[in-house]
């Protein structure tokens, strides 16, 4: 029988509203079929909202906030009491915590944006392209990127999926083996290669950011093809890209996309413009080669950032300024902060907040009236789990005095907003910095100019250059790519013996003020994979047969 895939969750273009702004603020389809509906360009661009309004469907429990908390970057976190009593993330231990449905968000929102894709994918072509033909291509190859970016999130975190093409598919399709879906994404990105824009970035409009470009293609396509090469101990991409090809677009990419590193590294996070010690490059400025765009508004239309506001310092007596409250989760590990930076690298306070260096002696709060008390209490460590001294600077929710009162980053609080729910800060998929790096990796003829580029920002000088050996390039990476969700994965794609010895700590943290013993060991038996949702395998049982079958170790 054929039939919709019910366990996906593949709900027909959900009511929800657009997810970025500018090119989102168009209405996504929301309650119309697919069949019969695309007729006009106007049409298929409300498709193509929803199949971006995908990327931003998740809460608080996303795969940064996810892979973060597992990698050997940050703990589970979280109020006094919860990290204890398993509530609500075991991520860090690679343990279920009691949910068996705690990665429901990854899984259904993935195949439901995914559905939005193969469905205006297959109705391209009845579309009346007269006015604009080259829309069509250019259409194409953004749902394609898109489709490719969302299985790309799936096989890595849950290994063998359901390889879905079609709105309509069996009830009974099977978990597809990663090589399968490793070719879609590849064929998805190679054709959006050669469709998408290639204007460089200094010449496309502010209206156009947030769009899949040529570039990001190109960048998304390396970064598949190193972390499938390494997971999986082979030497091409499923035998579609070689290693060549993979550094032929990333050089592509720094020779010709027009994006490159802003002067100073701080400036590429808002809490520069903040504590007065930078200015705020901005969302979108030439270093972004590709992210997700996030909306101001209530969390309830699936627009905002609320992952954002897990990792902010947790409010109870008060929250120190400038940084505004949160839930105190994902706490930075100690290692971070103490053994991977060199002295002189300024990546390292940009990166990361130290408590005992910013906010030991801050009497500075917020109110919860949302006011600022300048000789308010001090800050307090009680009320946190796995409490480190350290917390996430680059995303993290943040409070600015103005002669009106306060407001949150960047916009101000209306009766609509709520600021331990409602954020906007975009995350960065791809930097220009990690173009560099991947180039440099793949063996680059330039790997040296490129590391060194790299390094002369961080330390401001010509010193503190190393030879660009691939060992060196990957250190680099965990200093430059810190808390940005990149490190998890990295760490996977460099081996299971790897990602053990880096992973695995002992380390006394403190809850409720008291010191405990934080014991994190890489589980090789589940190597590196994430829980299906218990639900979405209970919903695959079709006359007593398990269409869907738990990863080894859950």
């Amino acid at each position: 029988m054929k039939n919709r895939l019910i366990y996906l969750y593949v709900a027909a273009f959900l009511g929800i509203v657009a997810c970025s702004e500018d090119f989102l603020d168009n209405k996504p389809i929301t309650t119309q079929t697919a069949q019969g509906y695309f007729q006009t360009p106007k049409n298929a661009l409300e498709g193509l909202t929803g199949c971006y309004n995908g990327l931003v469907l998740d809460s608080w429990a996303n795969i940064y906030f996810i892979s973060t908390i597992a990698s050997d970057e940050a703990f589970a976190g979280g109020g006094q009491g919860e990290a204890t009593s398993g509530v609500p993330f075991g991520w860090d231990e690679f343990k279920e915590a009691g949910a068996l449905n705690q990665n429901i968000d990854i899984w259904s929102h993935r195949y439901t944006a995914i559905f939005r894709c193969n469905s205006l994918l297959e109705n391209l072509g009845t579309v009346d392209w007269s006015e604009n033909e080259t829309l069509a291509a250019q259409y194409e190859a953004e749902a394609r990127f898109l489709r490719a970016f969302y299985y790309f999130d799936l096989v890595r975190f849950f290994g063998n999926v359901p390889l879905v093409t079609t709105s309509v598919v069996d009830v009974k399709t099977p978990q597809a083996k990663p090589d399968s879906v490793y070719t879609l994404i590849t064929n998805d990105l190679k054709f959006a290669i050669e469709n998408l824009s290639d204007t460089p970035y200094g010449s496309i409009s502010a209206d156009s950011y947030g769009h899949a470009t040529k570039w990001a293609a190109e960048s998304l396509l390396a970064r598949v093809f190193l972390f499938y090469t390494g997971r999986y101990s082979q030497t091409d991409l499923v035998g579609l890209v070689n290693k060549t090809q993979a550094l032929a677009y990333v050089e592509d990419v720094i020779s010709n996309s027009g994006h490159d590193l802003i002067s100073d590294f701080k400036n590429l996070w808002p809490i520069s413009s903040i504590n007065g010690s930078g200015v705020y490059a901005g969302e979108d400025n030439k270093e972004t080669v590709f992210s997700i765009k996030y909306t101001w508004g209530s969390h309830f239309n699936k627009g905002d950032n609320q992952w954002l506001i897990s990792m902010g310092l947790r409010w109870h007596d008060g929250t120190p300024y400038p940084y505004s409250w949160g839930w105190g989760q994902a706490t930075v590990s100690k290692k971070l902060w103490e053994n991977v930076y060199e002295a002189g690298d300024s990546r390292k306070t940009a990166t990361i907040i130290s408590v005992a260096d910013e906010l030991q002696n801050s009497t500075s709060t917020i109110r919860a009236d949302g006011t600022v008390n300048p000789t308010g209490a001090s800050f307090n460590a009680n009320q946190f789990a796995d409490y480190t001294g350290y917390f996430n600077k680059k995303y993290v929710p943040l409070t600015v005095v103005t002669a009106d009162g306060f407001t949150e980053y960047p916009k101000s609080l209306n009766e609509s907003n709520n600021a331990q729910v409602d954020q906007l800060q975009d995350w960065v998929i791809i930097r220009f910095a990690d173009v560099l790096l991947m180039a440099a990796e793949l063996g680059s003829p330039n790997a040296q100019a490129y590391l060194d580029k790299i390094r002369d920002r961080a330390f401001g000088d010509q010193a503190h250059r190393i030879p660009a050996t691939v060992d060196n390039i990957r250190k680099e990476r965990q200093r430059e790519l810190a808390l940005e969700g990149v490190r998890y994965w990295d760490l996977l794609r460099y081996g299971s013996s790897v990602a053990a010895q880096e992973i695995n700590t002992t380390e006394v943290v403190k809850e409720g003020g008291v010191n405990k013993t934080k014991n994190i060991v890489f589980d090789t038996q589940k190597n590196g994979l994430f829980q299906i949702p218990r639900n979405e395998i209970d919903k695959s049982v079709i006359d007593g047969v398990e269409y869907l079958v738990q990863n080894p170790g859950w």
